[in-house]
């Protein structure tokens, strides 16, 4: 029977950019990880900016910078284009940041927060997702030309999972309109859909 371990955590601060990789995480009362899209990259419209909708979102490299476990600044670098340092709270840096991102873009960009629970993908179910290691390797295999790295940028997900063979994780998820309990570690989680859970 496979046993298996947390081998990774990853939150991304600001919804489709880069990850940062934690030892340990809290839960927010609305059941995401804490800082876990957190921010949000939006246009004129409102509407998100995101790799489905602009390609060249994924040109962007992002390091965040922490004080005491709050992300207060973030380094984004495109290559050609430059790099720059940016607080996150709101006021004149935040303008600034908005301002690089409208330039890059070639739009009107705007950051949005919500601290509470972020901005989750799924509204209905807006725990951590859930992958295994063995299952990236398996996919980074079917597409010639994407490594590890590449493939665990697409699929994007919160806690990865070692010492289990691929595919493990799709027994966490229940029927449609079901939940289904599971504990990994010391969490309990109840399992929503393939790769999301609530905890």
């Amino acid at each position: 029977c496979a046993l298996p371990i947390f081998s990774r955590i990853w939150i991304y601060p600001i919804k489709s950019l880069d990850p940062v990789g934690l030892e340990s995480v809290s839960i927010t009362a609305g059941g995401s990880l804490e800082n876990d899209r957190r921010w949000g990259l939006v246009d004129e419209s409102g509407a998100w900016i995101n790799g489905k909708r602009e390609p060249k979102i994924h040109r962007i490299r992002t390091k965040f910078i922490a004080v005491e476990g709050r992300i207060e600044q973030v380094t984004l670098e495109v290559s050609g284009f430059g790099a720059e340092t940016f607080g996150l709270d709101q006021g004149c840096d935040r303008l600034k940041l908005e301002a690089w991102l409208s330039a890059y873009f070639q739009q009107p960009v705007f950051l949005r927060e919500n601290a509470a629970m972020g901005f989750p993908d799924d509204r209905q179910a807006s725990g951590p997702t859930i992958v295994s290691q063995s299952s990236l390797e398996t996919v980074s295999h079917w597409f010639e030309g994407l490594s590890l790295d590449n493939i665990r940028r697409r699929f994007r997900a919160n806690l990865e999972l070692a010492d289990v063979p691929p595919f493990w994780e799709d027994q966490l998820f229940g029927q449609k309109g079901g939940h289904r309990p599971f504990t990994l570690g010391a969490v309990e989680f109840l399992g929503i859909k393939i790769g999301r859970a609530h905890v």
